[in-house]
């Protein structure tokens, strides 16, 4: 199997790059891993921005057959 992974905190360009990454490097799945901890972010209400960002994942990846969230970065205590 062939997969390809998106880490970050993601913006809707993601989604276009996964499609064409998909497509040209002919992968099975991409696996899309926001970050918990950015290390170029330091804010109080980080936790809470993290649970909205996975929403937003999960909410933008729906639908696409190829593409999987993983929660190992948001799932992880240090920082990505």
């Amino acid at each position: 199997m062939k997969i390809g992974v998106m880490g970050g905190t993601f913006h809707k360009g993601h989604l276009k790059l996964a499609e064409c990454a998909l497509k040209q490097y002919e992968l099975d799945e991409i696996w899309f891993m926001p970050n918990g901890i950015p290390p170029h972010k330091s804010n109080p209400t980080i936790e809470e921005m993290t649970k909205h960002r996975v929403a937003m994942v999960r909410l933008a990846i729906k639908g696409y057959e190829h593409f999987v969230f993983q929660p190992y970065e948001v799932e992880n205590t240090e920082v990505s």
